[in-house]
């Protein structure tokens, strides 16, 4: 580890590091191979936090003009997590406490507990894969509520 003739850091084997730490000419956090790193880690004009390939990174993590969470490409990010009301990806919960995850006011896959408290993944409130328990106490993979997989000890404790 030391210091190339720019004054980035370099990381490697051998006298001639491969990997190095620097800044770009804008001030952003490089990293790559060479004297021209190629990963940039900086900042695009509206402040949102910029990683990628060259001077004008792509992705992008930031806050859109309602505050949520965005990740994606270019100024507009298409990925958004937060409670925006037009359809962006939320994360939340639905009425029944269940962990959503999904499109839209009623995020359509949902991860929760079933009536029977088995751990539920699926579409809807009512969601079809379940994970749980089955009567005799071994765990259940399956659909339904009475899942068809059990992996579980038998009468002879195997």
């Amino acid at each position: 580890m030391g210091l190339d003739p720019a004054g980035d850091l370099t990381a490697g084997l051998g006298p001639m590091e491969d990997l190095r730490i620097g800044l770009d000419p804008v001030g952003d956090l490089t990293v790559g191979p060479g004297p021209t790193e190629d990963l940039r880690i900086g900042l695009d004009p509206v402040g949102d936090l910029t990683v990628g390939p060259g001077p004008t990174e792509d992705l992008r993590i930031g806050l859109d003009p309602v505050g949520d969470l965005t990740v994606g490409p270019g100024p507009a990010e298409d990925l958004r997590i937060g409670l925006d009301p037009v359809g962006d990806l939320r994360i939340g919960l639905d009425p029944v406490g269940d962990l959503t995850v999904g499109l839209g006011p009623t995020e359509d896959l949902r991860i929760g507990l079933d009536p029977v408290a088995d751990l539920t993944v699926g579409l809807g409130l009512t969601e079809d894969l379940r994970m749980g328990l089955g009567p005799s106490r071994d765990l259940t993979v399956g659909l339904d509520h009475m899942e068809d997989l059990r992996m579980g000890v038998d009468s002879v404790g195997i």
